[in-house]
């Protein structure tokens, strides 16, 4: 395990030191130590931190910020046990006891601890460290940790913000915009945006896009908005990137029908993880819509969709195994595809899996369980399921 150089242990004593011969204050000692830089060693945890700064400022969250903190990592020929040992170290430094706090909230090389991560973003932003603040102001406000407190979410994002954080701009805005720990004010969540989004934040300039196309706080200007929604895209921002396709698909604030460039960008946000970009540009290349149709591609699209969470592709996924669309027909695999929708309550998905049981497809027959999903298709309103039970019923069944 890497220790620290004599040169910092110097350092630090240096500091005390003082305490005797200056006739410095305890807080002043405090305040030096804690803007002390880290030795040349330990450079891995600047860069950890600048990249913590940068995903936030893209509203990378849990699943993914674990992906994009992992990866980097790995790509730097670091081991996880190391560098979590590093921040230990060093935890006096505030944003290594807020990078701390992130490993342990993510389980980043550790198991899960949400109260140990809780407290270890309350001990940074004591220190001043503003993503520490706008962490620990996340805490409060999900109850990650903590029971949710909306008011301390409030304090702690403004405490963010009056340090001049472009994050904490706008998540202070969020809380304007919706009322949280304060009176709802349309007209200061938008100047907030505005600053979040001149500080460089593409989720603020996002949101600023937002208020300005609905004219949330603020008079509507589509142009302006679509303007702020590409700044946000160009800046890496999945969300903005699929809203930007959908400008250029329905032209929202610029011209319409400019499917190419709408693909570009639902591609870009499907690349980067986005579930509804996913969906998007699975659909564009079954339908052929500015770009080649590739069935192979769409089927691709639609797992990918899927496996994050969009359960609306599990039916189409059925289909395609079904009906030999991008792959060999699998009735096996149509089965399964159509078990998940059905579960997610998709009542196309639940008429298909009824029909797989009557059928055998994929499946050994079983009628009352073809029954059973066709009543809960029916239920939610399917008419193919409601006349099919009709059906059954004049047969006797």
């Amino acid at each position: 395990m890497e220790t620290l150089s004599f040169d910092y242990v110097y350092l630090i004593l240096g500091k005390f030191i003082k305490i005797f011969y200056q006739k410095c204050t305890i807080d002043e000692i405090e305040d030096q130590y804690s803007n002390m830089e880290l030795p040349k060693e330990n450079e891995i945890l600047d860069l950890l931190d600048g990249l913590h700064n940068k995903a936030a400022g893209r509203g990378e969250i849990e699943k993914r910020l674990h992906t994009t903190i992992t990866d980097f990592l790995v790509k730097n020929n670091q081991h996880l046990q190391t560098v979590l040992d590093l921040l230990h170290e060093n935890q006096c430094i505030p944003h290594c006891t807020r990078l701390l706090g992130l490993f342990y909230e993510l389980g980043i090389g550790t198991q899960t601890d949400k109260e140990k991560a809780f407290a270890l973003y309350k001990m940074a932003a004591g220190k001043d460290d503003a993503l520490g603040q706008v962490s620990l102001a996340g805490c409060y406000l999900a109850g990650i940790g903590c029971k949710k407190d909306k008011k301390n979410a409030f304090y702690w994002y403004k405490r963010a913000s009056d340090a001049g954080s472009s994050r904490g701009h706008c998540l202070l805005a969020y809380c304007y915009g919706e009322g949280i720990g304060i009176k709802q004010n349309l007209s200061i969540a938008y100047n907030l945006y505005r600053k979040s989004a001149d500080g460089g934040d593409t989720i603020g300039m996002m949101n600023l896009g937002s208020c300005l196309y609905h004219g949330s706080g603020v008079e509507r200007d589509a142009k302006r908005g679509f303007y702020w929604y590409r700044q946000s895209a160009i800046g890496g921002n999945i969300s903005a990137q699929f809203l930007v396709g959908e400008c250029h698909r329905y032209g929202l604030g610029t011209w319409k029908h400019q499917n190419c460039n709408a693909f570009y960008w639902y591609l870009e946000s499907a690349k980067g993880g986005d579930g509804r970009g996913q969906l998007t540009v699975a659909k564009c290349f079954e339908q052929g819509i500015g770009t080649k149709k590739d069935a192979s591609l769409a089927l691709h699209w639609y797992q990918q969709a899927a496996d994050i969470g969009k359960d609306e592709a599990w039916c189409v996924l059925g289909k395609f195994y079904r009906e030999a669309i991008g792959s060999k027909q699998n009735d096996h695999r149509a089965h399964y595809c159509f078990q998940k929708s059905a579960a997610s309550g998709d009542f196309e998905g639940q008429f298909c899996l009824g029909n797989f049981y009557e059928n055998g497809s994929g499946t050994p027959k079983d009628m009352h369980e073809a029954i059973k999903w066709y009543v809960k298709s029916a239920q939610r309103g399917y008419i193919l399921a409601d006349r099919m039970l009709k059906s059954h019923l004049r047969a006797g069944f």
